[in-house]
């Protein structure tokens, strides 16, 4: 009992009492999380397949430019408020009731403001008839779907604030099963563009409507508006909005400069590589979204624990993203034919550009929400600007030099950049040796690299498990993760094993 009251020390709660139930949500919301991505990944995955191999290089290349034009507009309806509603729902200060209620109806108006926006800038640019239909049937997407953070992400708040992610997780993959089947039947009937499009859209539907339906079962809606509350928001939200438009621009602006400078064909191309490495994001993710509340309430706690937590999530996020960017460094080629055709061969360099720079879009990505939990998110727009500025530019530069692949590497250095910006305003308020971690990283990556090569013609048997082994061999040999961290992996692997075992229900 002593050493179970040890490991759960690391894990806060508001009151005594509230310790074990919170252990278990958030070793329950840990594992859902990944799960739930991973099953969504893969969905994801082999719709992008689907499309790539029915549309062709200038098809997919089309309906890649489509959806990066949509996200653009899309970000006046986040707003950048999923951040700070799961940190307010999370510390309790608003009426939970007023909190939701307000905050659907802002989001609302938003979103329909950015149909608007996207419908006319489409109409305004000229676009082809074919173009202009599809980025219409994107724009209204934008009131349902899961992909982007409009008025749905209102709604699967409260469950990331209470760790009860599985529900929202769960409906996200519904969509994305709905949405491989519908994309599977009509690519197979010789579906077009449009026809995919619309299947695309009309895959979230069910899970909007159903997350919509658990959410008021446990707070009710009512649209009152708190003027106190809006401007709160706003005021909270707005440091990141202006991130997310940065940070939005930041990842669009390669594409939409690549079909001014090179066409259809680069886009596809490019844009093949990308949806292979982008969805890696769901690491820092689940990560972010997991601790996020932990490190909101830490920073009011207990700064040592508040290091401690970011430093896990760090570690855990570098080791598994440098791991994906070796191996995918030696059999990019194998990956690309695999999953497309030919016609993509030389997407396979770009995706060994693509998959490094994602390392450092990571941090980007769990450093931002992490200076969010301690009201540090203006930091990151310095951050986000600068590497907005060096991606257009070197961008520009690049790709009329190296065509494609300089749009790859403008990314890479640009991730880079921001990486470091923000990792300077970390270390002011984390306590943290980062040289020591990053010093230790490179030896590991010369080191698993090596493994590779040498088990490059070993058996299968022998190459797939045996660099698992060399990683295992290697974290206990090091003492990666220090006896903290550990005792707090510890406590959540045991909350896990509690929560998923049968509990006995006490009636009175």
């Amino acid at each position: 009992m002593q050493r179970i009251q040890e490991l759960e020390k690391y894990l806060p709660a508001d009151d005594p009492e509230a310790l074990p139930s919170l252990s278990h949500r958030v070793a329950k919301n840990s594992t859902v999380i990944f799960l739930g991505q991973v099953f969504s990944l893969a969905a994801n995955l082999v719709v992008t397949v689907l499309l790539a191999r029915h549309l062709g290089k200038a098809g997919f290349g089309l309906f890649s430019y489509a959806l990066v034009f949509v996200s653009v507009f899309a970000i006046f309806a986040d707003f950048g408020m999923p951040a700070i509603l799961v940190r307010e729902f999370s510390r309790r200060q608003w009426n939970p009731v007023e909190l939701l209620g307000n905050a659907f109806i802002f989001r609302t108006v938003l979103s329909i403001g950015a149909i608007v926006l996207i419908i006319l800038s489409a109409w305004i640019a000229g676009y082809s008839a074919t173009l202009f239909k599809i980025i219409t049937i994107l724009a209204l997407n934008i009131l349902v779907t899961s992909k982007l953070s409009t008025v749905r992400a209102v709604f699967e708040a409260p469950f990331n604030a209470s760790l009860q992610m599985q529900v929202p997780m769960l409906l996200q993959l519904l969509d994305s099963l709905l949405l491989v089947g519908i994309t599977f039947a009509l690519s197979q009937s010789g579906a077009n563009l449009q026809a995919l499009i619309i299947g695309y859209s009309v895959s979230n539907l069910p899970g909007f409507l159903l997350i919509i339906f658990s959410t008021v079962r446990q707070i009710p809606l009512r649209l009152a508006i708190n003027h106190n509350l809006i401007r709160f928001l706003i005021k909270e939200s707005f440091p990141l909005l202006i991130y997310t438009i940065l940070t939005t621009l930041f990842v669009s602006v390669d594409i939409l400069l690549l079909k001014e400078l090179r066409g259809e064909d680069d886009v596809g191309l490019y844009s093949a590589a990308l949806r292979l490495a982008s969805p890696l994001l769901f690491i820092p993710q689940g990560i972010a979204v997991s601790l996020f509340p932990l490190l909101s309430r830490y920073y009011e706690q207990s700064k040592e624990k508040l290091s401690m937590v970011f430093r896990l999530g760090m570690k855990v996020i570098l080791v598994v993203a440098l791991v994906l960017a070796i191996v995918t460094t030696f059999f990019a080629s194998e990956i690309i034919h695999m999953l497309y055709s030919q016609e993509y061969h030389a997407s396979a360099r770009l995706l060994i550009i693509l998959m490094w720079s994602q390392v450092f879009v990571l941090l980007n990505f769990y450093f931002a929400n992490a200076l969010t939990s301690v009201n540090r998110q203006q930091i990151t727009l310095y951050a986000a600007t600068a590497m907005l500025l060096i991606n257009g530019l070197a961008s520009w530069i690049l790709i009329q030099v190296l065509e494609v692949q300089g749009a790859a590497i403008a990314r890479f250095i640009s991730s880079v950049v921001g990486a470091s910006m923000q990792l300077v305003a970390i270390n002011r308020v984390f306590v943290f040796q980062f040289g020591r971690l990053f010093l230790r990283l490179a030896v590991f990556g010369v080191l698993f690299g090596g493994v590779l090569t040498l088990l490059s013609r070993a058996p299968i048997s022998i190459f797939l498990f045996g660099p698992i082994v060399f990683l295992l061999i290697l974290a206990i040999i090091w003492r990666f993760f220090n006896k903290d961290e550990r005792m707090m992996i510890l406590s959540l692997i045991r909350a896990s094993s509690r929560a998923s075992s049968p509990r006995r229900i006490n009636r009175p």
